[in-house]
């Protein structure tokens, strides 16, 4: 029997349709995979993607090459530099060679002595040292001619002329000083030597100084000295007298400021000499960088002489001082002079702008 209404839908014909809803959200499903922005934003992490595994396997192949590069760079300029070594080398010995066999020759063209050279003196001290230390006995003889053969020439006797018979004691070497070394012809120089000794006789405690003056010949050559001949005793000439004029005495000096620049000095020496009062300096010189004080080395007594001449450059003057210092610790007073180059600067007020010890002319 058959009930009245409305027949119910079979349930195939409902699932085959979709809701309004479900149509709508396909629809924007769709949509998002298609958009543009999105495509966009696709395609450029695709083409960073691409670069990035084209950067992966390029790097280790340029990597290899720039180091494979800098390795070849690096063994031609090992083996360039081992050529010019071994150029240079060659060129440098050939120099040596040329040197050797050729006498230097200096800018005025005069061929150089190669005995006057500053390592003769050295080697003369040296020398005149073992000379005069004699003792008695065969052995230290033996001693003695040995450390001499390093100096002698050969065919000089091996005891540089010491008669050893005589000997009555025993000598040794205390001191000495080159007194000059003058050329003696071509690579020799006669060296002046000023030698002290100390003499203690066979038989007796008592101790004896000496004084002696030697003259030694020496050959240079380019492989050091040679003594070519037996020391010669000497006794050096006395000094010529001479005698000294003032420069100043032709000068007309200026009595007018003679007292300004006493007093100033008076001021300037007492800073000079002090102990404590070193910076104070820089305030008398126009340039300090190069003055140094005497910092309580000497101490200051008084002024003497002042003499001022003016110079022919307007407030500038020639100065010559003398002054007394005293030794600190002996007491003992001495007088020294200087000449100054002085600027004025006002009334009473100067600046050095030179200051020197006197100078005279000798005759």
């Amino acid at each position: 029997m058959k009930k009245w209404g409305k027949v119910a839908k079979q349930n195939s014909e409902s699932s085959n349709k979709l809701s309004f809803r479900e149509r709508i959200a396909k629809w924007k499903e769709k949509k998002n995979i298609y958009s543009a922005k999105l495509l966009k934003r696709d395609e450029k992490e695709k083409s960073q993607e691409v670069k990035m595994i084209k950067r992966a396997t390029l790097k280790r192949p340029i990597v290899k090459l720039v180091w494979n590069v800098v390795a070849v760079f690096s063994l031609c300029i090992v083996a360039l530099g081992a050529y010019n070594a071994f150029r240079h080398n060659g060129k440098i010995e050939n120099l040596q060679n040329q040197i050797t066999e050729t006498k230097k020759v200096n800018a005025e063209g005069i061929q150089e002595n190669l005995a006057m050279r500053s390592g003769v003196e050295y080697f003369v001290q040296n020398f005149i040292k073992e000379y005069v230390t004699i003792k008695p006995g065969d052995e230290v003889q033996k001693g003695r001619q040995k450390i001499l053969s390093k100096y002698l020439a050969q065919g000089l006797d091996k005891d540089a002329g010491i008669d050893y018979q005589s000997l009555n004691g025993e000598q040794i070497y205390k001191g000495s000083r080159i007194l000059e070394v003058e050329s003696a012809g071509e690579d020799q120089a006669n060296v002046y030597v000023d030698v002290t000794t100390e003499f203690t006789p066979k038989d007796s405690p008592d101790k004896k100084q000496g004084r002696l003056y030697y003259l030694i010949r020496v050959q240079g050559s380019s492989d050091g000295y040679t003594v070519v001949d037996l020391p010669q005793p000497y006794m050096p000439k006395v000094g010529v007298n001479k005698s000294i004029q003032s420069k100043y005495a032709n000068l007309s000096k200026d009595m007018k400021s003679e007292q300004e620049v006493r007093k100033f000095f008076e001021s300037f020496f007492k800073a000079y000499t002090a102990k404590d009062r070193g910076d104070e300096i820089k305030f008398f010189f126009q340039k300090s960088n190069d003055i140094q004080s005497l910092q309580g080395s000497m101490e200051y007594v008084k002024v003497e002489d002042v003499n001022v001449y003016p110079m022919k450059k307007e407030k500038q003057f020639l100065v010559q001082c003398s002054v007394k210092l005293k030794q600190p610790v002996s007491g003992v007073i001495s007088e020294h002079s200087f000449e100054f180059t002085l600027d004025r600067k006002g009334e009473g007020k100067f600046e050095i702008l030179k200051m020197q010890p006197i100078s005279y002319e000798v005759k």
